[in-house]
């Protein structure tokens, strides 16, 4: 599992002498990291016993984490996490909002193997991913973060991959809110392959939601319908059809599905919801040159 983190770790993307950890500063970065995730997302993070940590030429790498989630009442193993990247420890003295570069890899992630798993999260026990992988750079200057995947791999061809870009002028190092994150590309590409029927539809299904083929046919005629009527420069006829075409193959979809947003600016998406709480129309509050697409290619 090290092939990759070290590949990358051996490939000259970053630079020997600048981005070089020793053990303790490896320790202070995964601290910090640990603390963030415990604090913004309640995921408290900590090493197993058998877990052991490394600094290598140009990054960290750790075994066995363990990540319980709060919310859900579960616990996750990750056999081995790698992390890479530049101005980490500017970041953890907080003297930058975010770090230059970010590479991180998660290999082998799972429910810990014999923990207590609440009933109506049971399905999560069927759902593993082989390996978890984020690119992130951000520019301290200009305030603009890239994320260039963030991409899951739950093997058998699922996969989930998230890329995005755009600005947020008002971060400061420690205090990032969301709503101050304006947006100017977003897109999501996912391979189907029985992901849905493991991965998605038990929570939906779990809140009362009928997911079967009649209720989705039903779903795709009334996404035609609105979406026939929204201008061709926000959604085109083409992302149209891909949408409602995704929708009939639900709930058992085998193909890869791409959805992407983009904008001529960054925009606050916090605001659009504003608009709409406060009495516009969706189509009045978002910007006048923002565009959906979408693509949808059944498997043969």
């Amino acid at each position: 599992m090290r092939e990759i983190p070290f590949a990358l770790a051996l490939s000259g993307a970053f630079a020997a002498p600048a981005f070089a950890y020793n053990t303790a500063e490896c320790g202070a970065i995964e601290e910090q990291i640990y603390t963030i995730l415990d604090a913004e997302f309640g995921w408290e993070v900590t090493q197993s016993a058998g877990s052991q940590s490394a600094a290598f030429a140009r990054g960290c790498l750790v075994t066995e984490l363990d990540v319980h989630v709060e919310d859900l009442g579960v616990t996750y193993r990750i056999a081995e996490t790698a992390l890479l990247g530049e101005g980490l420890m500017d970041w953890v003295h907080g003297d930058v909002v975010l770090p230059g570069s970010v590479s991180l890899q998660a290999d082998g992630v799972a429910l810990l193997p014999g923990a207590t798993v609440p009933d109506d999260v049971a399905w999560l026990q069927d759902v593993t991913a082989e390996s978890i992988y984020l690119d992130a750079r951000w520019d301290e200057a200009d305030q603009t973060l890239r994320v260039s995947p963030l991409r899951i791999d739950l093997g058998d061809d699922n996969e989930i991959s998230l890329a995005l870009e755009g600005q947020a002028p008002a971060w400061q190092p420690y205090v990032m809110r969301a709503e101050d994150f304006a947006i100017s590309s977003v897109s999501l590409d996912m391979s189907f392959n029985g992901m849905f029927e493991e991965a998605i539809a038990p929570p939906i299904e779990a809140n009362g939601n009928d997911l079967s083929p009649q209720s989705m046919q039903f779903m795709a005629a009334m996404a035609f319908g609105l979406l026939a009527n929204v201008p061709e420069s926000l959604v085109s006829a083409y992302a149209r059809d891909a949408v409602v075409a995704f929708l009939e193959a639900l709930p058992t979809p085998r193909g890869d599905l791409s959805l992407s947003l983009t904008n001529d600016t960054p925009f606050f998406p916090g605001a659009v919801v504003a608009d709409v709480a406060g009495g516009q129309s969706l189509l009045e509050a978002v910007p006048d040159r923002l565009n959906i697409d979408a693509d949808w290619s059944p498997a043969n």
